[in-house]
């Protein structure tokens, strides 16, 4: 038996998943301008991973994998990853999640297709933060969790999502399921400004959670 949650409207702005203030941002940013021939910057203390294309969102997953420390990453295009499935992705290795910045810049990355064990563009978030970014026409399936942006996402003070968008995405997930997010651990974490809008979220009957952005 399968259960169904189908998105016809979007749902209202979410604000309200905080347990901490959000940390302070003012540090700024190298933009992209300037950097077309590049894609990681060596900033010294940090190094900046600019995402141009699908090759390079692939390259910056195979490296997060290999333990490859990003504290700033930004997408500086629109990705559409013509229906390529990943059985890998972002911080897929159990030992190695994501724990940098993501700066989407408001653009989208569509037509990608997850199935793994944790399911989304990310498998894990640690302490990490992701801003500025849509993803649409994407389909992620998780053996354990699937959300949109991440199959599990580890909490800290630092840990922010923020105006993250989802649209027309389809989740799939025999456990954990949720529109953005598949598991959020009990550690401290912001979830704000967000909209998952059209899609659908599945569920089988073994599922113990299921939510609009977030499963629990």
């Amino acid at each position: 038996e399968i259960y169904t949650l189908s998105l016809h409207d979007a749902l209202p702005i979410f604000d309200s998943y905080k347990s901490h203030k959000q940390t302070d941002d003012s540090k700024g940013w190298k933009t992209a301008e300037g950097w077309a021939n590049f894609t990681a910057i060596d900033d010294g203390a940090e190094t900046t991973f600019y995402i141009h294309n699908s090759n390079d969102l692939k390259k910056f997953r195979d490296n997060v994998n290999a333990h490859v420390t990003y504290t700033g990453v930004e997408l500086v295009a629109d990705i559409d990853c013509n229906n390529e499935t990943w059985e890998v992705n972002i911080g897929d290795d159990t030992k190695y999640a994501f724990t940098g910045i993501f700066k989407g810049n408001g653009h989208t990355i569509s037509n990608l297709t997850v199935k793994n064990k944790y399911a989304g563009l990310f498998a894990r978030v640690q302490g990490g933060q992701v801003r500025n970014l849509t993803l649409k026409g994407c389909t992620f399936e998780g053996t354990e969790t699937a959300g949109a942006l991440c199959g599990r996402l580890i909490g800290s003070s630092k840990c922010v999502i923020d105006s993250v968008f989802s649209e027309n995405n389809v989740v799939k997930s025999a456990t954990e399921c949720g529109g953005l997010v598949g598991h959020v651990s009990s550690q401290p974490a912001q979830i704000n400004n967000c909209v998952v809008k059209g899609g659908k979220i599945e569920a089988s009957n073994s599922t113990q959670w299921l939510g609009g952005i977030v499963n629990r």
